[in-house]
């Protein structure tokens, strides 16, 4: 647990986010979650100071600890990295398109 100490303010703001996939399909396999390690690793570097602290994978659904600074909020970070790994994924495995 560590404190932040930017300029003027101090803060620890970590969150337990859950996603899951659509229809809680078991489509997280191995490879697939080797490429969304890399992809929300590239998405975070546009989101200065957000940062993942642990990530675990099931099959079908995502927990992860994140810190986001309080100069963000908390639906725009997760939604943006929602919808921008989705993009990625989509693009990346074409089979994906016939699960859904």
């Amino acid at each position: 647990m560590e404190v932040y100490f930017p300029a003027h303010a101090v803060y620890r703001l970590q969150y337990h986010v859950v996603w899951v996939t659509k229809y809680r399909r078991r489509i997280l396999k191995p490879y697939v979650v080797t490429y969304l390690r890399i992809v929300l690793l590239k998405l975070l570097r546009r989101l200065p100071g957000v940062r993942i602290e642990t990530v675990g994978f099931d099959g079908d659904d995502i927990h992860m600890v994140i810190v986001i600074p309080p100069k963000y909020a908390i639906a725009d970070v997760v939604g943006r990295l929602k919808s921008q790994s989705s993009s990625h994924m989509r693009k990346t495995f074409k089979w994906l398109s016939k699960v859904y």
